[in-house]
């Protein structure tokens, strides 16, 4: 459930759904819930070249330690009462997705789909599913307001390439910026560059000990600060 509205009171976290987004428009709603439940959303339009910022929230109803399944409902709503009572409000049409009935319908009404061990990996280089290019950005946890230092959540608008690693995900995404891989990538992409693009660009694997690798991590690290100091006009050209 995305949500766009935080607010703290002594029984929880207040949030309103965002209930303008999406083709399926679903009623407005106010509620509170558990704010360890809350995490940063990425969305494909939250992408740019060196910079990933989330505008929403989302109740995550998956937990790192088991994140392919959602947490079953009896335990959900014994440890998460608010949560539950506020998702409830939207059963029907949590019910109604069509990803929840091409697979059967058989775990809980509210559960997530491509969810999964790289969901929490400490890095990963995402970039939008939707573009004509690659525009490659580092992401890892945030502070938040509301639950401390959180996982930021990609949708399903989001590629996303999982690594433990900071240097290493820099790395990556230097070679994804760099002027020979976009041009190699302007000639194959089309709409839709999906993690496949990998295969046509000869990436080799991180080795931090190189130094052309470590110079390539630290220029990706400094375009990450400078592009989120910079507006963007001053920064469209890099």
């Amino acid at each position: 459930e995305h949500c766009v509205r935080n607010d703290y009171t002594e029984d929880g976290l207040l949030i309103t759904n965002a209930y303008n987004i999406g083709k399926n428009k679903v009623p407005e709603r106010t509620g509170v819930v558990e704010a360890s439940l809350i995490y940063p959303l990425l969305r494909g339009r939250d992408i740019k070249r060196w910079r990933a910022v989330p505008t929403l929230n989302i109740l995550l109803t998956h937990s790192s330690s088991k994140p392919k399944e959602a947490i079953i409902e009896s335990e959900f709503k014994q440890n998460f009462r608010k949560a539950y009572r506020f998702l409830n409000h939207f059963k029907i049409f949590l019910k109604g997705r069509p990803e929840y009935e091409r697979w059967g319908q058989k775990g809980p009404f509210y559960e997530l789909y491509r969810i999964g061990n790289y969901t929490f990996a400490d890095y990963s280089v995402v970039w939008p599913e939707v573009g004509h290019t690659v525009a490659a950005a580092v992401i890892g946890k945030i502070s938040t307001e509301y639950s401390g230092n959180k996982f930021i959540i990609p949708d399903h608008t989001c590629i996303l390439v999982p690594t433990n690693h900071h240097e290493e995900a820099n790395f990556l995404a230097a070679l994804l910026n760099s002027t020979p891989a976009q041009v190699i990538l302007r000639g194959y992409v089309t709409l839709h560059p999906s993690p496949h693009v990998l295969e046509h660009i000869e990436i080799p694997k991180f080795d931090p000990k190189a130094k052309i690798h470590q110079s390539l991590a630290e220029l990706s690290l400094q375009a990450h600060q400078l592009r989120a100091k910079a507006t963007e006009s001053v920064f469209s050209s890099v």
